[in-house]
């Protein structure tokens, strides 16, 4: 295994700085940049920390959010930055679509980023909410996914929601293996040594840099038992459709590019001439197929029989967007109908005046009272039963 690209990840917010930490334990180098002091006290690895705004959070608004961005204007020139992004050829952005600070600023770093390094590819990463959770969420997610339409890039986009039922640390922990997984595809862990079918930093960096959105897996430990229907990429299609944190894909064979790599024994061979097939039989016909495969020597005993995916330019879910818009909406229209419902006392009439009771009025002459119109302004009036009694005798 080599590396062939340096791949580094810039986590926004929250969600962004957690998957931050965890490739920077893994050996990938990391920065974090957030409005919250609370979350970023609770990064763990080596992870370079930019704080814009107060450190007291957003509130979950991504105005506020992109307000303190927009005002921390020495953030592109710090020194730690840009050498970041001067020592890395991938630089992924990773956030929550549904948060408050990285959804309202992870698109915006990368505009900025990519127009002062041209030269350099930024990607995305985002992780959608789960169907439960409030408005907010789904609304910043719609809103986030629009921005990312707008700009035409390479994105990955994984989905909490695809393991429902799960405890928020259990689908977090799975997300983040995925993640890791697939940023190490990126930098060419999954790449061997070959004298007859190889990928070259530049072929990973067409295939990453390809419009649309990227889904990838790798599955390490393979048994030749474990194939499904005998086949290398099915096997790693059905990881994808059934295990897989990436969003669902949309089963419309709409793909530009793909990326296979596996390193296997011999007991392999009769299931590995037909992965250039399958690829574009199952995924659908593309213009740029790489293959990279070991066939230098055997394996080393330490070594684990190994294949990995990466298929770009694919559609945006869009299953799963319309599972989120309709979310948005009904949770809106709850939201609506219930304020409506509570302000039952707007417009109501009051003036009824057949249903008035026809009493005599108490306010006439002769009714022992304690206000006193006859007072100038701002003089304290003392009308006590006492003086009331006395004026009373010299009226008389």
């Amino acid at each position: 295994m080599k590396e062939l690209l340096t791949v580094g990840v810039i986590g926004t917010g929250n969600c962004g700085g957690q998957l931050a930490d965890a490739a920077s334990g893994m050996g990938f180098k990391a920065i974090a940049i957030n409005a919250s002091q609370d979350d970023m006290s609770n990064l763990v690895n080596p992870v370079d920390c930019f704080m814009v705004g107060d450190g007291n959070g957003t509130g979950k608004s991504r105005e506020e959010a992109q307000r303190f961005l927009n005002e921390r204007t020495s953030l592109y020139k710090d020194e730690r930055l840009i050498n970041f992004i001067l020592t890395h050829d991938i630089c992924v952005v990773t956030t929550s679509t549904g948060g408050g600070f990285g959804s309202g600023t992870s698109l915006e770093i990368i505009k900025t980023l990519a127009d002062m390094y041209p030269d350099k590819l930024f990607i995305p990463a985002g992780v959608l909410p789960f169907n439960a959770e409030g408005f907010t969420a789904q609304n910043h997610s719609v809103q986030w996914l629009q921005d990312l339409e707008d700009m035409e890039i390479s994105y990955l986009l994984y989905d909490n929601d695809r393991f429902e039922g799960r405890t928020e640390q259990e689908v977090c922990e799975k997300v983040c293996k995925d993640f890791l997984t697939d940023i190490r595809i990126m930098r060419g862990d999954f790449v061997s040594d070959t004298i007859t079918g190889g990928i070259d930093p530049r072929d990973l960096l067409t295939v990453y840099s390809t419009p649309g959105r990227i889904v990838s897996a790798g599955l390490s430990g393979v048994d030749v038992d474990d194939l499904s229907e005998k086949s290398l990429v099915k096997t790693i299609k059905g990881y994808i459709d059934e295990t897989s944190a990436h969003a669902d894909m949309v089963d419309d064979k709409q793909i530009l590019a793909s990326a296979t790599m596996y390193c296997l024994p011999d007991e392999f061979d009769p299931y590995k001439g037909s992965v250039r097939a399958d690829v574009q039989d199952l995924f659908g016909s593309h213009i740029g197929d790489y293959a990279n495969f070991s066939d230098i020597g055997k394996m080393n005993a330490d070594e684990e029989p190994s294949i990995a995916i990466v298929l770009a330019g694919l559609s945006a879910p869009q299953n799963r967007i319309a599972r989120l818009v309709k979310r948005m909406n009904k949770l809106a229209n709850d939201i609506t109908t219930r304020k409506q419902s509570g302000s039952k006392l707007k417009g109501v009439t009051t003036d009824t005046p057949g249903l008035k009771l026809r009493s005599k009025s108490f306010g006439s002459t002769g009714v022992r009272t304690n206000a006193n119109t006859d007072h100038a302004p701002g003089k304290h009036v003392n009308n006590s039963a006492e003086e009331v009694t006395k004026k009373t005798k010299n009226n008389k």
